[in-house]
């Protein structure tokens, strides 16, 4: 009986094994025959860390281009709008002589204007024509063509309402060239007599520095903001698009002369024909502040 004995003990173990093979309590509880490998850990050296770092861009990283991208396009528009801008400013400086003459026929009739616009109405007289050194038949020629001129902004207005194209593009040209007619008096009656005209009928008869560009030809002449341009190379100067075409002309690049008046002084500076870079804007002062031209 003993021999049989020992087969059976190992029948009898092997089916035990079996059955907690089959239970997974073998792999989970025997220690003897189930041993945990431990991860294995990879070192780096600092310069690989780094060229793992680049070569796997992390979510920040992407958020900051995102955001470069944005801010670019937006400088961008910021660009165009500041490009526009200027645009506006240089058409509005062109304008805002006409727009200040405009304003006188904007009031009815029967509605009493402002100081100013009474002052242009009844400033201008023969007496004061007179004694600017026009002749007694131009001063009369003058009176005339300044009543008519009146006459015709009044029956422009009358009509620019009934159309219904008061304060637009069509009226504001329509206005201009009326005043425009006052330009041909220029050369009958010489400049100071003009300059007189000018200021007793409201009109603007200066041309007053708005900016400086920096490094500009005018800026390294020494023109300041607020200076008052009286004469460009020994011409008067009445409005600024008489001053831009005064340095078309001549020799580009030549030393020529310009009178200013910065704060009440007179002031003669060298400035080299061409463009100036200055901004200029229309003015009105009197002529009795500088005297005779």
């Amino acid at each position: 009986m003993k021999s049989f004995i020992w087969p059976l003990s190992a029948l009898a173990l092997v089916a035990f094994l079996f059955i907690l093979y089959l239970t997974g309590s073998f792999n989970s509880h025997n220690k003897i025959f189930h041993t945990e490998v431990p991860p294995r850990t990879i070192s780096y050296t600092p310069a690989q860390e780094l060229i793992l770092q680049i070569s796997k861009p992390s979510e920040h990283f992407n958020h900051m281009e995102s955001d470069l991208k944005a801010s670019v396009g937006r400088i961008s528009d910021l660009e165009d709008e500041i490009q526009k801008l200027h645009q506006r400013i240089t058409q509005l400086e062109e304008r805002e002589g006409t727009i200040q003459l405009q304003k006188v026929s904007q009031f009815p009739e029967h509605i009493v204007p402002p100081d100013e616009v009474k002052n242009r109405v009844n400033g201008l007289s023969k007496a004061a024509l007179l004694q600017a050194g026009v002749s007694e038949v131009i001063a009369m020629d003058i009176m005339q063509h300044h009543n008519e001129t009146e006459m015709q902004k009044l029956e422009l207005r009358d009509n620019a309402i009934r159309n219904d194209y008061l304060n637009t593009p069509k009226y504001y040209q329509a206005l201009r060239a009326i005043d425009d007619s006052f330009k041909t008096l220029h050369n009958e009656i010489g400049d100071r007599a003009y300059d007189h005209v000018l200021y007793a009928t409201g009109r603007n008869n200066r041309v007053k520095v708005l900016s400086v560009i920096p490094n500009s030809p005018s800026d390294l002449a020494g023109l300041n903001k607020n200076d008052i341009i009286l004469q460009y190379s020994d011409k008067a100067v009445f409005n600024p698009e008489e001053l831009r075409n005064s340095t078309t002309q001549g020799h580009r690049g030549e030393y020529t002369n310009i009178t200013l008046l910065r704060n009440g002084t007179p002031l003669t500076l060298m400035v080299p024909r061409g463009p100036l870079g200055i901004r200029l804007n229309p003015t009105r002062l009197n002529p009795q502040v500088i005297g005779p031209r």
